[in-house]
């Protein structure tokens, strides 16, 4: 995912350097397309039972957070 966010130039709304204009911004109604967009991205990706809890989050970075925090908690006991 994140090549893919990298080769659409793209990356910079998950990794916390793009700065989220104000609502009266000029800015604002480009930057929150491109916000939808990359959540129906990530969104795709994931498995029905993921896409239930994480469906109501409104911006591409707090997904990403969340998934990050997700999938890099290991079963300490398997391991």
């Amino acid at each position: 995912m994140r090549m893919a966010l990298m080769s659409k130039n793209k990356l910079k709304f998950v990794d916390s350097s793009i700065i989220i204009p104000t609502r009266d911004e000029p800015l604002y109604e480009a930057w929150e397309r491109a916000n939808v967009m990359i959540l129906s991205w990530i969104i795709r990706t994931l498995s029905p039972h993921i896409v239930e809890s994480v469906i109501y989050i409104d911006y591409a970075k707090d997904l990403w957070d969340d998934l990050k925090e997700r999938f890099t908690k290991g079963d300490y006991c398997h391991i």
